[in-house]
């Protein structure tokens, strides 16, 4: 561990027992933040992050240490080894510091009580995921403003904190209550911070679930992902699974864990039952999570209802259940549900009576996990743009869905909607012979032939082209050349396509 000696701002490595009694430093991180680097060679005085460094070796130094700890120069960021090793020793690191200096850059000095109080309301340092651990792992922990004069201490300001992040009182005035606390409960002290890197809101929670694993940034969600797998291995909590995804997106399928700490947002108060039954127990398997849990039908018949030895506070009596669907190889994915609780969001918990869960039988089910978590850029809208067909005498008539005038083909944006499987759009001259470009929501293309005067015979097979993003099909019974072009593109800032259809006339 290296220290900064806080009357030199030299930088001193030890090992073991060898530390000495320490200051350590939590703060956000801004412009021109102080690198290991640029402290051993000396030129650190002319960054902006070099005062944040000074003051806090000052008021160390005042308190009687000698040393202190800073993130920003005490950690070789350019190996990663070396970083890696500091992340999963950070809530360690902060919670055998002596005291915990947190410097709130945006509180001004000089203010009134209740000015300061909402200034400390909207400071930045509440919102991020890294000063999560600052704040509960040190025994001591002193508020500073941006002038460095004290505002209070974690147990002055008990409160205070408590009403700005939720985290019980408890576990503010001593850490070692943290291990008390449900899996979801401890999500839900982190699910509205944020970290710069994603994969950082997991890596951030490492020591407050006991847990390490390396840091593979380039992977995303995965991280995520990947710290609950670890806290399964030691824990037989099922809180981790009673998280609710989006409630306003469409239905869709997905593992048991959670891809973001978001999903937690509203578990503060789901615990783990007292009394289990299921076996108490789950584990990871090359088929998925497995579980051994009270299985029960919904009133649908389309999902099936997995019951957790979990519940929530103040309503003890029911059980909390999440929702599964079959597939074909006998495994299960998690959903939410088919019906609709209010307007457009979907229920992602049920809850169930715990006297109906004693009559249920349990079931071993296997709930594999969506690998493909990467997030993609929706192109759900899209524009018609369109060439050369009046001068060939051809034009739009109709189109399905959504009906509109022929004037106004160029200048609507269409919507690609769930419950239908594309659009079509119907162009014909004056005797009905003519084409249907069907868009589908993935934004590929199929032209079909139309003649509406039976005057014009061709194999089925001629009617229809083939589907793709880039279509080039002559119609069967014309010298028509049909052109359909589906481009990815900004529209004012919005992703949208841009379906080009184009006519030319050949063979003349």
């Amino acid at each position: 561990m290296r220290l900064l000696d806080n009357k030199t701002l030299k930088i001193h490595e030890f090992f073991g027992s060898e530390i000495p009694p320490y200051a350590i430093l939590s703060h956000t991180w801004g412009q021109g933040e102080v690198s290991f680097q640029e402290m051993q060679q000396g030129n650190a005085q002319s960054k902006a992050g070099f005062q944040k460094i000074r003051r806090c070796c000052e008021t160390a130094a005042a308190d009687g240490f000698e040393y202190s700890w800073v993130d920003t120069c005490c950690v070789d960021k350019t190996s990663s080894a070396e970083l890696s090793e500091a992340i999963n020793s950070m809530y360690r690191w902060y919670r055998l510091s002596d005291v915990c200096y947190v410097y709130l850059a945006d509180v001004p000095a000089n203010l009134s009580p209740s000015a300061t109080t909402q200034a400390m309301r909207k400071s930045k340092w509440f919102t991020r995921g890294w000063t999560l651990q600052e704040l509960i792992a040190p025994d001591s922990v002193a508020f500073f403003d941006a002038e460095w004069k004290e505002l209070g201490t974690k147990h002055s300001l008990n409160s205070l904190i408590h009403d700005i992040t939720s985290i019980d009182q408890g576990v503010l005035k001593n850490a070692k209550l943290v291990q008390e606390f449900s899996v979801a409960q401890r999500m839900s002290w982190v699910s509205r911070r944020q970290t710069t890197r994603v994969e950082d809101l997991a890596y951030c929670l490492l020591g407050l679930f006991s847990v390490n694993m390396p840091m593979l940034y380039g992977e995303g969600e995965r991280a995520f992902v990947r710290l609950q797998e670890e806290i399964i291995r030691i824990s037989d909590d099922h809180t981790i699974f009673a998280w609710k995804g989006q409630e306003d997106l469409p239905f869709s399928e997905c593992g048991l864990l959670a891809t973001t700490p978001y999903f937690f947002r509203d578990s503060g108060s789901v615990v783990r039952a007292k009394h289990f039954l299921s076996t108490g127990t789950f584990s990871l398997t090359n088929r998925g999570i497995h579980l051994n849990v009270p299985f029960l039908i919904s009133s649908r018949f389309i999902e099936r209802v997995a019951v957790l030895d979990c519940q929530e506070l103040g309503d003890e009596a029911k059980r909390i259940g999440i929702y599964l669907h079959q597939k074909l190889d006998g495994t299960f994915v998690r959903t939410s549900s088919d019906e609709k609780s209010t307007g457009v969001e979907r229920n992602w918990l049920e809850k169930i009576e715990e006297l109906k869960m004693l009559k249920l039988k349990r079931r071993n089910v296997f709930v594999r996990q969506n690998r493909d978590l990467e997030e993609r850029s929706t192109y759900d809208k899209f524009w018609i743009k369109a060439d050369g067909l009046e001068e060939c005498g051809i034009r739009f008539q109709e189109s399905y869905p959504s009906a509109i005038s022929p004037d106004l083909l160029t200048n609507v944006c269409f919507e690609l909607l769930s419950e239908y499987d594309g659009y079509y759009f119907q162009f014909a001259d004056e005797n009905g012979r003519g084409f249907i470009v069907e868009i589908k929501p993935s934004l590929t293309a199929i032209v079909k032939a139309i003649d509406n005067s039976n005057t014009l015979k061709w194999s089925e097979e001629m009617w229809v082209s083939s589907e793709s993003d880039r279509v080039l099909w002559q119609h069967p019974g014309e010298k028509w050349w049909i052109s359909v072009i589906s481009r990815r593109s900004l529209v004012s800032g919005q992703r949208k396509a841009v379906v080009h259809i184009s006519l030319t006339l050949r063979g003349e």
